[in-house]
């Protein structure tokens, strides 16, 4: 069913760039393909839609969609260890007497 419907739209003569993104994005895999296509519908990006879209359609799928693919990647910050207060106050009193003269 996959192939098909790729097959299908690869032999339109009319095809659109939308309906090509939505089988792209239903079952294809690479990530780079997949923000590409979602960056823009210039010339450059239905080139390479329909480069994926064949290359799906060759090398064969199941029937089975692909794993859908986040749209937004959250960027998790790295967090920062704050020492603990008492950690830093003992710290601070050692540095503090080891650097005062007796």
């Amino acid at each position: 069913m996959a192939i098909a419907r790729i097959d299908n739209y690869l032999a339109k003569e009319n095809r659109t760039f939308e309906e090509g993104r939505m089988l792209y994005e239903q079952y294809g895999t690479n990530i780079f393909i997949l923000a590409l296509i979602r960056s823009g519908t210039g010339a450059y990006q239905f080139k390479r839609l329909i480069e994926a879209l064949t290359e799906l359609s060759t090398k064969g799928l199941t029937d089975s969609p692909a794993k859908p693919v986040s749209r937004n990647i959250p960027i998790q910050p790295k967090k920062k260890e704050i020492p603990a207060l008492e950690t830093f106050h003992t710290e601070v009193i050692r540095g503090v007497i080891q650097h005062v003269p007796i």
